[in-house]
């Protein structure tokens, strides 16, 4: 009769136990990959003077203010800039139906942004 109290009671502590260290891995996980994901946030500041350099190629080359772009991604070789691709009026209505808003997302070699104009 003890053995077999003292069998359900180190059952209930391995369960227990086990449950314990699954959601502890599952947290850590969780807290890793927003770790990683904030690491991915690039700060681009406002008052850069090269901003300029960009906003006149972009304007040149494609017809966009920069109200109308965001800077998506960029590294050493290549700026990623993603714009939306329907006017103000198709995106509202897109909005109203639930449904996405299209965009392109424009691929551009850095070195062309620190040419003189």
């Amino acid at each position: 009769m003890w053995i077999w109290i003292a069998d359900k009671v180190l059952g209930i502590f391995t369960l227990g136990s086990m449950l314990v260290l699954l959601f502890a891995s599952m947290s850590i996980f969780i807290c890793f990959f927003r770790v990683v994901d904030s690491l991915g946030d690039y700060f681009v500041s406002d008052n850069l003077v090269n901003l300029k350099n960009i906003e006149r190629i972009v304007s040149e080359n494609y017809n966009l203010t920069s109200a109308e772009y965001i800077i998506n991604y960029f590294n050493d070789s290549y700026i990623f800039l993603e714009h939306e691709t329907v006017s103000a009026k198709e995106k509202e209505l897109l909005l109203k139906a639930g449904k996405s808003i299209p965009t392109e997302i424009l691929i551009i070699e850095f070195k062309s942004f620190f040419t003189e104009p």
